[in-house]
């Protein structure tokens, strides 16, 4: 194989490697944010509960305190009593207690609802909170993996920009330059494998003569169609090490 053509094989790996990585690089961030959203909407409904059940609490209290009014109304109204003249107003009192009295049964009636409504809130808020702390650690350890997932993504594109780095000094300027157009203007993919005679990146037909020159291997042809360069991947990988021949390589030939 072309040494110059087994480079640009290897350079586009290594830039579809790197295209992957920062792809992800950016994902993870807002993997994070949307763990950290859940995360947070247990603590909100943890909020709402406790809000619901010192709501309940604080009605309860409420009427505990009507209730002691109420009853403090009858005593007071049954102290009357003793002091009336007339039958008249003896009756009015009696039926004035009674309409207190039932009002305080009324209130007994709610405040033992808000108890049972309290009880069950406090029970809600207990299960919350356990449901908000698993939350809190679930999103801990899934936001440590993924930094961690970072951490190795950052490692992996510094060693491949480097190699990426010592392959491009290798490369010819022309060949180059070539590379870096057709990869700008087709997304990343400047090098693609040519089989069963296409191009395999934009899946056109080549022209017979030209298929069998790309399958050796030997120059740098590009599609006539989408101008990527194309080569043939149906052999061993090869050895781009150059050989001590005592002769200075000769420039490879880009055929269009």
């Amino acid at each position: 194989m072309d040494r110059q053509l087994g480079l640009l094989i290897d350079l586009q790996d290594i830039d579809l490697q790197i295209q992957r990585i920062e792809k992800r690089d950016a994902e993870i961030p807002l993997q994070i944010k949307e763990l950290q959203k859940e995360s947070e909407s247990q603590k909100h409904a943890y909020e709402t509960e406790i809000q619901s059940a010192e709501g309940i609490e604080k009605e309860r209290r409420k009427k505990e305190r009507e209730l002691e009014v109420k009853e403090s109304s009858v005593a007071k109204l049954k102290d009357q009593l003793l002091s009336v003249k007339t039958n008249r107003e003896y009756q009015a009192l009696l039926h004035e207690i009674e309409n207190v009295k039932n009002n305080i049964s009324q209130f007994e009636e709610e405040i033992l609802l808000l108890i049972e409504e309290g009880e069950t809130a406090a029970k809600n808020v207990k299960e919350r909170v356990l449901e908000m702390e698993k939350s809190k650690k679930r999103f801990m350890e899934q936001k440590q993996e993924k930094e961690q997932e970072l951490e190795r993504l950052h490692q992996h594109k510094r060693n491949l920009d480097s190699r990426k780095e010592s392959i491009r000094k290798e490369v010819s300027d022309e060949i180059l330059k070539r590379y870096d157009k057709v990869r700008e203007n087709r997304n990343g993919l400047a090098v693609v494998a040519a089989k069963d005679g296409s191009c395999q990146g934009c899946s056109m037909n080549l022209m017979p003569q030209l298929f069998q020159e790309v399958k050796q291997n030997l120059k740098i042809y590009s599609c006539p169609h989408c101008q990527r360069i194309m080569y043939y991947p149906d052999e061993k990988e090869p050895d781009y090490e150059e050989k001590a021949t005592g002769h200075e390589e000769k420039e490879s030939e880009i055929i269009i």
